[in-house]
């Protein structure tokens, strides 16, 4: 869990591998979190 919390303070990653295994990591969450929006959003006007 620490390292949620070095998200939510916006601190940045020193070594660089790491760094782009991270965004890697987030942008990966990010499409996951979007798809699920979007579908919850469509499931909205389905059963009206």
């Amino acid at each position: 869990m620490p390292e949620v919390a070095e998200r939510c303070l916006n601190h940045t990653e020193d070594n660089k591998v790491k760094r782009v295994y991270q965004r890697h990591i987030m942008a990966l969450k990010r499409k996951r979190l979007g798809v699920c929006w979007y579908l919850m959003h469509e499931s909205c006007f389905i059963s009206v």
